[in-house]
């Protein structure tokens, strides 16, 4: 039969706005409370023609000439509503940090958190001609001048707040998603979700095989009647999205009582899994849920989601529908400006992503636009979530209930999003911060989505005497500290780690305990952009600004100590980004052939720099890849040989080569063929062989293979290729004639 609609009409408000500095936090107050020279600075959310507004965009940036100030500023944009009849709700996409809302100067509410969306009901106060001021707030988070020991955050910003890879002397804030005013129909669906979990346990041969499985769900729905007691029909339909299937549907009736009702159907479903790139396809569904009163439909709502099932084995066993997920992964902030990411942008990073053979994106202690994860959805990228929080934060109760409440908000905007997978809960917390926030949080988390691992955190093991280790004020732990979390809370060992460059050189990696390798979530080492981006902050044909690099989160001494003979600025830029590529892909090379013993994942830090500025990524704020970047693709192929210990010298002659071989594949390869061309200076080849019979997804194996090395003067190439039925890798290494010399060559495409 045929259906009328009456759906939600909608006012996007983005656009031209007005907004007002209160350094002196004055626009709350009544002219009573000021100085007779200070009574036209009050109640500035009246209806005035004051001068003092000037224009902003929204969605837009915290504006430049108040982007360092603490103190809260207030936005207003005047519109009409044509039909004041209607159920208005007004809705914000995200506002950073705290929003207090007023519309015809009533008071509507205050939201905290930068990421979540939040709404009013204004059918009572909405006018044909209406004014709507938002204040806002800025975090308390701190800057960026002191060091960040002993300095506790209160505010859930995260990398928007304090963090090395930003700027120090800039608050991100502001209104930077949509708002927008929805008249809604009498029966309005607020929430809907779709809960599901598999009758049956994954079978690896079906999983491979790509088969349709049977789930049990059930939608969740939250819907507000604005009317009477009614009776109505909910139907719903999943559709696959891009690939064969059938569509299916169904509808119940359901009584809806005046106000807020919550409502719960029962669904089965036969689907087909959502999978990471490497290990399959990432199937995507729609599914629609309508309203029906009367014959007509009065409200709708369509999401897009999919169906798996993440479980996690001893240590870091990671287990995407019964499959070993290994993570080949990179952290990540788009930009310190979350209003300038369109969904084009989150394509191509998530992209880079892919083309980088990366299958994980680690957004550090930030969440993200939408966009983000359904581009990771779309293309099949695990995402491993941390909670907005970096380093010691306060430890009061109230500070955990809020983080409570925080987590709420990520499920409710992340859960119909198959990519999500890991919730993390602190990053480099500290002691005290592991066994109470993380704790509270994991406990709450396992409780409430048991679809997602829910982890306490990562660490930054202490290595060296100096380091602070207090349980309260520093993000370091010692090692007996790791070993009693390990035993007591069940943590699952997830390191960060900077051999090459907070101490040590790039080989110190190796002799860092094994069990430190169980998850790697962070590794590596800063470089210079080109000049393209240098010269958006210094003079790159002149002499070394260390000032300028320092603004920049550059670490003028620590780049100083591994690229000793760079003098000029071309120099500098050169020398970091070959120390980079070759620390990054010594350390994944290194890292990935201990997969299985206990390796289980790696993040390198960082993919891309948030801001023109000398950080650890390895691609720049404007997306062009660093060499670093060539280097990591390389190391991350699913399937890979290693050089082990390339940066032992070589003499001439007869000898043995070690190499590691690493399938992430959702399969075993049998029946592999590996080469070693060894090249001479003076061009000449030979080729040495080895037979593979079995490479396994659960380890990385290791081959000897006997070689000759030529005598003589210059640098010889070894090139490792290796074959199997369908599928071919090779990586090249260059060996010099000096012991002296680090003998870890450079990737092709990088120097």
């Amino acid at each position: 039969m045929h259906l009328d609609t009456a759906v939600s009409a909608v006012l996007d408000l983005s656009g031209s706005w007005e907004y007002r500095p209160d350094p002196k936090r004055l626009g709350e107050h009544y002219p009573g409370q000021l100085a007779y020279t200070h009574g036209d600075d009050a109640r500035w959310m009246r209806d005035d023609s004051s001068e003092s507004w000037a224009p902003a965009a929204v969605p837009g940036p915290w504006p430049t000439d108040i982007s360092s100030s603490p103190a809260p500023a207030w936005f207003r944009r005047r519109f009409i509503a044509h039909d004041v009849s209607a159920h208005g709700r007004l809705e914000f996409g995200g506002v950073n940090y705290r929003a207090d809302v007023w519309l015809n100067e009533r008071y509507l509410g205050t939201h905290e958190g930068y990421f979540s969306p939040f709404g009013f009901d204004v059918s009572d106060v909405l006018e044909e001609r209406n004014l709507l001021v938002v204040k806002v707030t800025p975090a308390s988070d701190v800057l960026g001048e002191e060091d960040q020991l002993g300095q506790f955050k209160h505010d859930f910003v995260g990398a928007l707040g304090r963090w090395d890879m930003n700027d120090p002397e800039r608050k991100p804030a502001g209104i930077w998603s949509h708002v927008r005013l929805i008249s809604q129909s009498d029966q309005a669906l607020r929430r809907a979700h779709l809960r599901y979990g598999f009758t049956a346990p994954a079978e690896v041969a079906d999983a491979i095989s790509d088969a349709a499985v049977p789930v049990r769900g059930s939608l969740e729905l939250e819907l507000h009647n604005h009317s009477r007691a009614t009776e109505g029909t909910i139907s719903w339909a999943v559709t696959p999205v891009g690939f064969d299937g059938a569509r299916q549907t169904g509808s119940t009736t359901a009584v809806m009582l005046p106000g807020d009702n919550r409502i719960s159907i029962d669904v089965d479903l036969t689907v087909r899994r959502w999978w990471t790139w490497d290990l399959g396809e990432p199937r995507l569904y729609d599914v629609t849920v309508q309203v029906i009163v009367d014959g007509q439909v009065s409200d709708v709502r369509q999401w897009r989601t999919g169906f798996r099932e993440i479980t996690v084995d001893e240590g870091w066993d990671l287990r995407l529908n019964g499959i070993s997920l290994y993570q080949r992964g990179a952290n990540y902030l788009s930009d310190l400006d979350l209003s300038s990411m369109t969904p084009d942008r989150y394509r191509n990073d998530v992209e880079l992503f892919r083309q980088a053979n990366l299958n994980t994106v680690h957004p550090f202690c930030v969440i993200e636009g939408p966009e983000l994860y359904a581009e990771c959805d779309r293309q099949g990228l695990l995402v491993y979530q941390d909670i907005p929080l970096w380093l010691m934060v306060d430890t009061g109760s109230r500070m955990v209930d809020r983080a409570l409440s925080t987590f709420d908000d990520m499920r409710a905007l992340l859960d119909a999003h198959p990519s999500v997978a890991i919730w993390n809960f602190g990053s480099q917390p500290s002691v005290a911060n592991f066994e109470k926030i993380c704790e509270a949080l994991v406990r709450y988390a396992r409780s409430t989505d048991p679809t997602r691992i829910a982890h306490h955190g990562n660490a930054a093991i202490s290595y060296e005497r100096q380091d602070d280790v207090h349980p309260t004020r520093s993000f370091f732990w010692p090692r007996a500290e790791a070993d009693r979390f390990v035993s007591r809370y069940g943590w699952r060992r997830d390191n960060h780690m900077y051999p090459g460059w907070y101490f040590g050189t790039t080989q110190t990696i190796t002799e860092l305990p094994r069990e430190d390798f169980t998850l790697v979530t962070e590794f590596g080492g800063q470089s210079l952009p080109n000049s393209e981006v240098l010269a958006e902050f210094m003079d790159p044909d002149g002499p070394i600004d260390w000032r300028a690099i320092a603004r920049r989160c550059g670490q003028p001494g620590l780049l100083q100590r591994h690229n000793p003979d760079a003098h000029t600025v071309d120099e500098l830029v050169r020398s970091s980004q070959a120390h980079q590529a070759e620390l990054i892909r010594h350390h994944t090379e290194y890292i990935r052939s201990l997969k299985g013993r206990p390796g289980r994942g790696l993040h390198v830090f960082a993919l891309n720099d948030c801001w023109p500025s000398v950080t650890w990524s390895v691609v720049d704020y404007h997306r062009s890849p660093k060499p670093a970047y060539h280097a990591l693709t390389l190391a991350m192929e699913p399937v890979q040989a290693f050089l082990r210990s390339p940066e032992l010298p070589r003499h001439p002659g007869p000898q043995s080569l070690e190499v590691a071989i690493v399938n992430d594949g959702p399969r075993a390869i049998t029946d592999a063929a590996l080469s070693v061309e060894v090249t001479a200076a003076d061009g000449v080849s030979r080729t040495f062989r080895s037979s593979v019979r079995d490479v396994p997804t659960d380890q990385a194996i290791s081959r000897s293979v006997g070689v000759e090395i030529p005598a003589g003067e210059g640098d010889v190439q070894i090139t490792l290729l290796l074959r199997w039925d369908g599928g071919a890798a090779d990586n090249t290494y260059v060996l010099t004639s000096s012991a002296e010399h680090d003998a870890h060559g450079a990737t092709e495409g990088a120097p």
